[in-house]
């Protein structure tokens, strides 16, 4: 059974460029363009039973609409991949690994989240800067399953 990646980032470009790159790799892919709808794709997933098995998380994008107040910020969506991750981990209580890509190189957000997921004992979390190279995502992607799967 091949697994799932939910890529949620709202440049389609950008998504549509790796989509081909992890399809030929056996992934299936499920997309997001915003905060809210990553968070209402989720929910949906838990409420299925078929939750994705990793998240390729951008960094900055729009928030969408949405009832849910954490996803609002007030710094123009530039933290809003941060946002739905502390959804993600706070609210949905989901441990799925995730990839953060970003076109800025943030150290102190890096740091900030690889110390929040070592609380929660989770080592699988990777940080890419933008722009990414298909084999560059599809290493990190493979990293990561593998080494997810090993624990369970």
């Amino acid at each position: 059974m091949s697994k799932t990646i939910l890529y949620v980032d709202d440049e389609p470009w950008f998504v549509d460029a790796l989509h081909e790159a992890l399809h030929n790799e056996g992934y299936s892919l499920l997309k997001a363009e915003n905060g809210a709808k990553a968070i209402k794709l989720l929910k949906d997933s838990i409420a299925s039973g078929i939750i994705p098995d990793l998240i390729i998380l951008d960094v900055i994008m729009p928030e969408g609409e949405s009832e849910n107040s954490n996803l609002k910020g007030n710094d123009g969506g530039r933290r809003t991949g941060v946002r739905v991750y502390e959804a993600i981990r706070k609210h949905l209580n989901l441990t799925i690994p995730i990839i953060f890509v970003t076109v800025v190189d943030d150290p102190m957000m890096e740091r900030t989240v690889k110390q929040s997921e070592r609380s929660l004992g989770i080592d699988t979390i990777s940080v890419l800067v933008k722009p990414v190279l298909p084999t560059e995502l599809i290493q990190a992607v493979d990293r990561i399953l593998n080494s997810s799967t090993k624990r369970k």
